[in-house]
């Protein structure tokens, strides 16, 4: 055994209360890296998982199981074919998007390092309702030292790895929107959650100003306002006809965080000739209704995109950006590991602006 007991936040049943459970950390094998979780972001996804329900999909896993897949930590041991040691006790962001990492005969996805699109059994054990390692338990143990990410100069402690997920998520597809050709208020961003805060900075940033924003909450709006960006109360249907006009006929993107058939429906209404959807939410839906013509797409020239987290390579690119400019942190909190179920009902109830953060303030030590 390696000598480590992780202890963990657990699924035990779906929706139920998760629970404290220890699991032996095997010994570490080739070029692996136990990892001690200081910080976890509790992301939308996670809830998801707990619910037994992602985007429509039953979860494949049974209980238990850990969620999290937004965390940083201390290396805190490493395995025989690692060999630089002196990664050991320094504190790192966590790329959880793994992929095959076969080497040589690694997957089309893989090679060019877009590990985050792998589609190989046994590859997104950090996300899939499966693993015991997750970013609610006190270790994880990360296959190889180059998944592990240096944030320093780029995001304050705690921060780190939540921007492994709702960061990346946000810049990434905000990629794929190019280069709006009236800057960023020409970018509507849809669902001011915690990706959508990350979105808002993110358009600014790489826009060189605020994009427009819209949501069905007064203090999501109120704060997106503080940040500069011309907000919309998206459950008023005169918000559309508003959003055309401030927009001189429609944006030419928008990001739509929630994913939902009524969502899409709303983007697809806001968009000009030539515009784009793209979409990141998980709430699941159908296309229906007169936005989901095929026709209309090759007549007003528009695309629908979807963007799922971000490359390996993106995540390279992002810190350079924190690096480089005044990138406002994603609205925040912290709480202690110990009220993971009340941040789980927070979440389920739409009470969180940002991101909830756990912070692994265990009360017994986890090295035996």
């Amino acid at each position: 055994m390696s000598g480590y007991i992780s202890k963990s936040m657990a699924v035990v049943d779906f929706g139920k209360p998760l629970e404290v459970l220890e699991t032996e950390v095997p010994p570490l094998q080739g070029t692996e890296v136990l990892v001690r979780n200081t910080y976890a972001g509790m992301c939308h996804s996670d809830l998801h998982l707990w619910e037994g329900e992602i985007g429509g999909f039953k979860v494949g896993g049974k209980p238990p199981f850990v969620v999290g897949h937004e965390f940083e930590g201390e290396v805190v041991a490493v395995g025989p074919d690692v060999k630089d040691k002196s990664i050991i006790g320094k504190n790192f962001a966590c790329y959880p998007w793994l992929g095959c990492d076969e080497k040589s005969q690694a997957c089309a996805y893989c090679k060019p390092g877009i590990f985050n699109l792998c589609d190989k059994p046994d590859t997104q054990r950090f996300v899939d309702g499966k693993s015991m390692y997750g970013g609610y338990a006190s270790h994880v143990v990360m296959p190889d030292p180059k998944y592990l990410i240096d944030y320093e100069g780029a995001l304050p402690e705690g921060l780190g790895g939540a921007y492994m997920c709702s960061g990346l998520t946000a810049f990434s597809a905000l990629k794929k929107v190019g280069t709006p050709p009236n800057g960023g208020g020409d970018v509507l961003i849809l669902g001011l959650g915690g990706l959508g805060f990350q979105g808002l900075h993110f358009s600014t940033a790489m826009f060189g100003s605020p994009p427009m924003a819209a949501d069905i909450k007064p203090e999501a709006r109120e704060a997106a306002a503080g940040y500069g960006a011309t907000v919309f109360d998206s459950s008023d249907a005169a918000s559309i006809a508003a959003i055309k006009e401030a927009s001189g006929g429609g944006v030419f993107a928008v990001v739509d965080f929630v994913g939902s058939t009524e969502t899409y429906n709303y983007a697809r209404s806001c968009i000009r000739k030539g515009g784009q959807v793209i979409v990141v939410g998980l709430f699941g839906g159908n296309l229906d209704g007169a936005n989901a013509n095929l026709a209309m797409y090759a007549i007003q020239s528009v695309g629908m995109h979807g963007s799922m987290t971000g490359s390996f390579p993106e995540v390279q690119e992002m810190m350079q950006l924190l690096r480089d400019k005044d990138v406002p942190p994603i609205p925040h909190r912290f709480i202690s590991i110990h009220d993971v179920n009340q941040g789980m009902l927070d979440l389920q109830a739409g009470q969180v602006t940002g991101r909830t953060i756990l912070k692994h303030d265990w009360t017994e030590k986890a090295k035996m």
